[in-house]
């Protein structure tokens, strides 16, 4: 009759049993949720960055074939027309240095293009502006 009874005891779980395996259960779907969070996270962080890259690849193809250029130190805003999810960015151009290019001073030009809910930058670009004597 002992035995019976030591065995129907044993078949049930314990108070603390129970309370262990809901803090490991309630551990696991934590940390489930913050990987989940950070992946999205970094994916629009991606998605942005791509985004802005993008975006500034054709303001320079534009300011590359215009008559102006390049400009030395402007700022404003773009956004992309084609995709009707994109939010507008802002961009900003400074003159960082200059380099003697076959015997022509060329300006070196940094192009920023930044987050406009954030102000972060997303993207930093630096390319060689004209010469004054004229050529892109």
């Amino acid at each position: 009759m002992v035995d019976s009874q030591r065995q129907r005891d044993r078949q049930a779980f314990t108070l603390v049993e129970v309370v262990v395996g809901c803090v490991l259960l309630a551990t696991l779907l934590v940390s489930t949720f913050l990987a989940t969070s950070r992946y999205r996270n970094q994916t629009a962080r991606a998605q942005r960055r791509q985004q802005a890259v993008y975006l500034a690849d054709k303001l320079l193809a534009s300011w590359w074939n215009s008559q102006k250029g390049i400009p030395l130190a402007e700022n404003g805003t773009v956004a992309d027309p084609a995709r009707s999810n994109s939010h507008i960015l802002t961009w900003q151009t400074s003159v960082v240095s200059s380099r003697n290019v076959l015997g022509v001073v060329h300006p070196v030009i940094r192009l920023q293009v930044f987050d406009q809910l954030g102000r972060s930058e997303l993207v930093a670009i630096e390319v060689l502006g004209r010469a004054s004597g004229g050529g892109p």
